[in-house]
C-alpha cells in the first residue's frame, strides 16, 4: 500500500477533500466553497495520517493560493500538485486553448482515460454541468459546458416568484397537470433530456461507440432516468485526481 495522499477538489459551490490510501477513499470532508471551514476540514483529515503529498484541482475565482496555503500550514504538505495543462496528462490535448480547460475537466478525462478502453463522454453535474470527450486513442477532444441542473432551476425560482420551489422528486404523472409536477417535470426530466440530447450529439460527431460516465453532486438523481448514460462514478474527479498524481509525483 503506498502512503496516503489528500485530494482535494475545488469547485463552484463545494470543496471536497479526501485522503486516498493507495487503494481508494478511506476519508473525505466537503465545505462549502464561499466561507466553509477548509483548514478545520484539513485538520481533521491528516490528524494522526502520515499524508505524503497533495492534488489540487480548483475552478474556484479566488485561485489555488489560498488553498495552498493551508495545505501547508495546516498539512504540511510542501509541495501540492496543482492541476492544470501544465501537468503531465494520460492523454493528448486537442483543444485550440488548453489553458481554457478547467482543473476538475482535466481530472475527470484522466480518470476515464484510466479506467475505460475505449471511447468516453463524462458528464460531471456540478453548478455547471460538463460534457467531455475523449477518443479511444487517449485524445481529449473538448467538451460542451452548460448550466447546472440545480443552477437552472434556482434561476427559474429566482426570476419566477410566483412559481413555487420544488424538489428532485420526479413528476407524477407523464403529463403534469398542477403546477408543481409541471416544475418537477422540467427540473428533473428537462435535465434528463439536456443529458441525453448533448451525449447524442457529442457521440455523433466522434463517430464510434463511447462509455458514458456521469459524476457530481446531482448525478445519482439525474443519471438514472437517463438512457445514454453507462455509469454513475461519484467519486469520478478524485479518481483523476490520484491518477495525475500518480503520473507526476512518481
Amino acid at each position: 500500500m503506498s502512503a496516503p495522499i489528500l485530494l482535494v477538489d475545488a469547485g463552484n459551490t463545494h470543496i471536497l477533500a479526501a485522503i486516498h490510501d493507495g487503494t481508494g477513499i478511506v476519508d473525505r470532508e466537503q465545505v462549502p466553497t464561499d466561507g466553509g471551514d477548509f483548514a478545520g476540514a484539513v485538520t481533521r483529515l491528516v490528524t494522526g495520517v502520515p499524508v505524503h503529498g497533495a492534488a489540487l484541482a480548483t475552478v474556484s475565482p479566488a485561485g489555488p493560493e489560498p488553498l495552498l496555503s493551508v495545505l501547508r500550514s495546516v498539512g504540511g504538505i510542501e509541495d501540492p500538485l496543482v492541476v492544470d495543462c501544465s501537468v503531465r496528462l494520460n492523454f493528448e490535448m486537442m483543444h485550440p486553448e488548453p489553458g481554457q480547460v478547467g482543473a476538475d475537466r482535466l481530472a475527470n478525462v484522466a480518470a476515464a482515460c484510466d479506467g475505460i478502453t475505449g471511447a468516453a463522454i463524462v458528464v460531471d453535474m456540478g453548478t455547471a454541468m460538463t460534457f467531455d470527450l475523449v477518443s479511444r486513442d487517449r485524445k481529449f477532444l473538448g467538451g460542451i459546458i452548460a448550466p447546472g441542473p440545480a443552477t437552472a432551476a434556482r434561476a427559474l425560482f429566482e426570476n419566477a416568484p410566483l412559481l413555487p420551489e420544488v424538489g428532485w422528486d420526479p413528476p407524477r404523472r407523464a403529463v403534469p397537470i398542477d403546477t408543481e409536477d409541471a416544475l418537477r417535470a422540467g427540473v428533473v426530466q428537462g435535465s434528463v433530456a439536456q443529458v441525453d440530447g448533448l451525449v447524442a450529439h457529442l457521440a455523433a460527431q466522434l463517430g464510434e461507440d463511447v462509455t458514458v460516465v456521469a459524476t457530481g453532486g446531482l448525478a445519482s438523481i439525474v443519471a438514472p432516468h437517463a438512457h445514454t448514460v453507462d455509469r454513475v462514478e461519484p467519486q469520478c474527479t478524485l479518481a483523476g485526481l490520484r491518477v495525475l498524481w500518480r503520473l507526476n509525483r512518481p
